[in-house]
């Protein structure tokens, strides 16, 4: 993420000087990239889609649908009596289904290049595979030929959040009304789930 964030600091002191001009008032992004889940910083992919309004000389609201996808595997593997290989591997994952808005403020706005910070709330959906205990039981306990893998669960599998959420973004205006840009965001809620993200979004203006 760090890399993003000096690209886009770079371009802030290459175009901090240029001229303000009249920005369209409407935007439609698309946004993937990748993400980070604080529970166990298990990484993974964001998406959004987004449409954006700018209503004051340089602030604008914004309303996206998002989605975050992020899996692990603990890679384990058994002899079998018979001499075969087992894998045993534990996979987890943690998808969520989000709605957020936004307030950004533009620092840099003008006919080719638009910066902003936003903050935002958000109403979140996450289902997750994640036990919260694990415990693995070895043959001279067991006297079975092969480990024995038993979960336990004390949170739910489904929750329903509210959280809060900021974001830097960079725009640059590629061809007359297309937009490339990078978006770097952070992400808490009720749950305590932590999420970072750094995306690239493609956008038409209008």
């Amino acid at each position: 993420m760090k890399y993003y964030l000096i690209s886009v600091f770079l371009l802030l002191s290459a175009y901090g000087n240029a001229q303000s001009a009249p920005l369209p008032q409407q935007h439609l992004f698309f946004i993937i990239g990748k993400s980070k889940h604080g529970t166990g910083d298990i990484r993974g992919l964001f998406f959004t889609t987004e449409y954006s309004k700018r209503f004051r000389d340089r602030l604008s609201y914004s309303v996206g649908i998002s989605g975050t996808i992020n899996d692990r595997e603990d890679k384990r593997t058994f002899s079998a009596p018979d001499g075969s290989t087992i894998d045993g591997s534990i996979r987890d994952a943690i998808a969520g289904f989000q709605i957020s808005n936004h307030l950004g403020y533009h620092f840099i706005k003008n006919s080719s290049h638009n910066f902003q910070v936003r903050l935002g709330a958000l109403l979140r959906y996450q289902t997750i595979s994640f036990a919260d205990a694990t415990t693995t039981l070895y043959p001279p306990i067991t006297g079975l030929p092969i480990p024995v893998i038993y979960f336990e669960n004390t949170s739910p599998q489904r929750t329903y959040t509210i959280g809060a959420t900021t974001q830097i973004r960079y725009d640059f205006i590629i061809h007359k009304s297309t937009t490339l840009g990078l978006l770097g965001g952070f992400q808490t809620d009720t749950n305590g789930d932590v999420i970072s993200q750094v995306s690239l979004s493609i956008g038409k203006t209008f």
